[in-house]
Formats: C-alpha cells, sequence, structure tokens
C-alpha cells in the first residue's frame, strides 16, 4: 500500500479563504498593495468585511461574488 501525502500550505494568507485557491496576493508575497490586483477593483462591503475578519485576502474570482 502506498502513502498518501499531502501537499504542506505554509504560508495560509497566500490561499483564499473561500475556495482555497491561489489568491495572488502582492502583500502576502511580500510586495506593496499598489501591487496587488485587489487595489485596481471593487469589492462589495461585505467582501472587504470577511477580509478584515479572516486575515486572508479572496482571490479575483470570490472578490467579484456577489453572494
Amino acid at each position: 500500500m502506498s502513502e498518501f501525502s499531502a501537499p504542506v500550505i505554509e504560508n495560509l494568507s497566500l490561499l483564499c479563504p473561500k475556495c482555497g485557491q491561489d489568491n495572488r496576493c502582492a502583500v502576502a508575497q511580500g510586495g506593496h498593495i499598489e501591487d496587488c490586483w485587489c487595489a485596481r477593483v471593487t469589492m462589495s462591503a461585505r467582501v472587504l468585511d470577511n477580509i478584515a475578519h479572516s486575515g486572508q485576502c479572496v482571490c479575483a474570482a470570490c472578490a467579484t461574488l456577489t453572494e
């Protein structure tokens, strides 16, 4: 029987808390907010509130969902 080993995620701030995909956050990767995709889009107050509470940025796809 072979043993399955899941990849280890070292920095959860790089993952979208809604879908688990790469959020492509420039800040979490050590960059500046001006370089991040999120500085060029409009997000709903609900999405921004979720980011503030979780401490993790959502991905571009989840940022545009209206729930």
